[in-house]
């Protein structure tokens, strides 16, 4: 009878004992995923809600920015939003009389992270860094988006991963600067640290979720008619 190699015994067990423990990871990778997409959703939902209130208080959905009657500083929609999302005290002890990257604003601001405001994918970059941004034109005008195309509610908010702006900064993505690629890895533009696709908001409140399969043609498109207004 043939004896089999103790050292080929040792490898077998060494498979046998590896390959569960891979197979196990990978299925809590991909579940973790889908809860992370999931909560994503929700938390472009929470922005809905919030922009809904917004419109219901000022006749209009958030300007991408507004400047300070006295000074002129200019911040960000994210940042008119708060009282709408359960951090009012924030938004009241923001001074909007300085600019948003002042030391008083930067210190409040950089105290945490904003939850609301970042993808739960996102596990790189500084806690303040946002995902979730409106695409504006240049030059600027003083109209918000509250229009709709034929087809259908206008595109309000896009995901983007790795996009270096903090929540507080009042910049966006360019529609004339930006990448109609999703996920381009050379260049912004509509991304996300989902394995196949970005989320988008409508006005409608509803979440869309755009396949990385959409053509940059088509990604145009969708923006062309609906991308709200910068203004000062």
């Amino acid at each position: 009878m043939r004896r089999m190699n103790p050292g080929r015994l040792e490898l077998c067990a060494i498979v046998l004992f590896i390959l569960p423990t891979v197979t196990s990871c990978k299925q809590y990778s991909v579940a973790d995923e889908e809860y992370q997409r999931r909560a994503c959703a929700s938390n472009l939902r929470q922005l809905a809600h919030a922009l809904q209130a917004y419109r219901q208080d000022y006749g209009r959905f958030p300007p991408a920015t507004f400047s300070d009657e006295a000074t002129g500083n200019v911040h960000s929609w994210r940042l008119a939003l708060l009282p709408y999302m359960e951090h009012a005290p924030l938004f009241e002890a923001y001074r909007t009389d300085e600019p948003w990257n002042s030391p008083a604003n930067q210190h409040l601001t950089e105290l945490g992270e904003i939850v609301d405001l970042r993808c739960p994918s996102n596990h790189s970059g500084p806690l303040h860094q946002t995902n979730y941004v409106m695409v504006v034109r240049e030059p600027p005008d003083d109209s918000s988006n509250d229009s709709e195309t034929d087809s259908s509610p206008a595109i309000l908010i896009v995901e983007v991963a790795n996009s270096g702006i903090h929540w507080a900064e009042p910049r966006d993505l360019v529609f004339d600067e930006m990448s109609f690629k999703i996920n381009d890895p050379d260049k912004l533009s509509l991304s996300s640290h989902h394995p196949d696709g970005v989320h988008v908001l409508r006005s409608d409140g509803t979440v869309e979720f755009l396949s990385v399969g959409l053509s940059p043609d088509e990604v145009r498109a969708l923006l062309e008619e609906t991308v709200p207004r910068k203004v000062e």
